[in-house]
């Protein structure tokens, strides 16, 4: 029987001790030396654009005369297509349907100068005579879809795009590649005493809003209305791969989507620092830890030691969740942190009845029934594509499950008698 005890207080110390590394790690970090600095390898928190900031992008029109707002709310839904090909996450778009001005609030991202520089381009495709850029061969029309690819060979990668042609589009490729510029070749026959003039190699060039981006001319006719154009040539060099295939999407974001019914020149490229500093979001935090510290020894002044346990948990429990919220992606909103002190709350209210409860099922059952609804809003929430509002919903579903799984195996252990 003694012995059964002291296996318990081993136990119990043991979680404790557990529950003392993870709130080392969560609240601290660990420290490795990289470069003769001390680094913290601990995933940072990704926050969105209310709390860090956000990059402002403005949009002129350039045509003078008057806008259509049917036209404007194209361009707004073309800007859109663009940016989520571009994997643009958190943005805002405000547009003024009267001078056709567009206002883009991006998160600032190791990307995002990338997307700046491709957004407004007005993505007009043409196709035409390399030595005679007036001679317009092919257009947007004729283009189906436009998707990045690779071949890898012994010398390397090779990036490329791959076109899809609709059907009038295919008919005049196979059409221009088996006539007109078609690869001419050369003649091995020499006529003694003449001289040969050497014929000039006709060749279709690919233009996107005036800049060339390939021209080639066709060993063989293109007959199944999809043509490959190689972006690189093969390299094993990583960095080198990477340009290329970040070139494609973007040639392919602009394709793919549409040219732009209004040109438009930026006009404005700014960061914009988040009214919420530094100095206020500590103060939050140490406003935040002193009200759970009260709330904890109000809880032990009235239940002794097994509130002394049940505080103990509630603290690992806030830095499990910390951890989770970083490494699960979860962006970060000024609604997530309410939703994170709902949470907080609950865990709270919830280890109230651990002790007053005599099971650790009884008090689930009566947090549970009373949780239907929120949990129900949560779901919806959670698959919004508005960060903001999707950062409420991740943060309270993360928040459940981890209450659910963290409370019945480390909390039940250390209060089992």
């Amino acid at each position: 029987m003694k012995g059964r005890k002291e296996m318990k207080k081993i136990k119990k110390l043991t979680i404790i001790l557990i529950i003392l590394l993870i709130c080392l790690i969560s609240f601290i970090g660990i420290y490795v030396e990289k470069q003769n600095i001390m680094q913290n390898i601990i995933k940072d928190y990704d926050l969105a654009m209310n709390l860090e900031g956000y990059r402002e992008v403005r949009m002129k029109a350039t045509d003078n005369q008057e806008i259509a707002s049917e036209k404007v709310e194209q361009v707004k839904n073309l800007i859109q297509k663009r940016l989520k090909t571009l994997g643009a996450e958190d943005y805002l778009i405000k547009v003024d349907y009267v001078t056709g001005e567009i206002v883009l609030e991006l998160e600032e991202t190791s990307s995002t100068d990338r997307i700046v520089g491709d957004i407004y381009n007005a993505g007009e495709l043409k196709m035409v005579d390399s030595e005679d850029t007036s001679k317009v061969l092919m257009t947007n029309d004729e283009i189906k879809g436009v998707s990045v690819k690779y071949s890898t060979t012994e010398s390397g990668t090779t990036i490329y795009l791959d076109m899809e042609f609709t059907d009038e589009g295919s008919k005049k490729i196979e059409e221009l590649s088996a006539n007109e510029y078609k690869t001419i070749e050369e003649s091995t026959e020499e006529t003694e005493g003449e001289e040969t003039e050497e014929a000039t190699q006709p060749k279709l060039a690919l233009m996107i809003d005036g800049t060339e981006l390939v021209s080639s001319s066709f060993d063989t006719p293109i007959t199944e209305g999809r043509l490959q154009l190689s972006l690189n040539t093969a390299t094993t060099n990583t960095t080198k791969i990477q340009e290329a295939v970040i070139s494609g999407n973007a040639i392919a974001s602009l394709l793919n989507n549409g040219p732009l019914p209004i040109k438009y020149e930026l006009t404005g490229n700014t960061y914009v620092y988040s009214e919420i500093t530094e100095q206020v979001k500590i103060a939050f935090i140490v406003a935040i830890s002193i009200l759970i510290i009260i709330a904890l020894t109000v809880l032990v002044v009235k239940y002794k030691i097994p509130a002394l346990l049940t505080a103990i948990s509630f603290i690992g429990f806030i830095a499990v969740y910390l951890l989770v919220l970083r490494y699960a992606n979860v962006v970060i909103s000024l609604e997530g942190i309410t939703g994170i002190l709902i949470i907080l709350i609950i865990n709270y209210l919830l280890l109230q009845k651990l002790l007053t409860k005599p099971t650790i099922i009884e008090a689930f059952k009566e947090m549970g029934i009373q949780l239907i609804p929120v949990i129900a809003v949560i779901l919806a929430f959670s698959f919004i594509r508005w960060t903001n509002i999707a950062s409420f919903g991740m943060t309270m579903f993360w928040g459940l499950l981890l209450t659910v799984i963290y409370h019945f195996t480390l909390t039940r252990a250390l209060l089992k008698k």
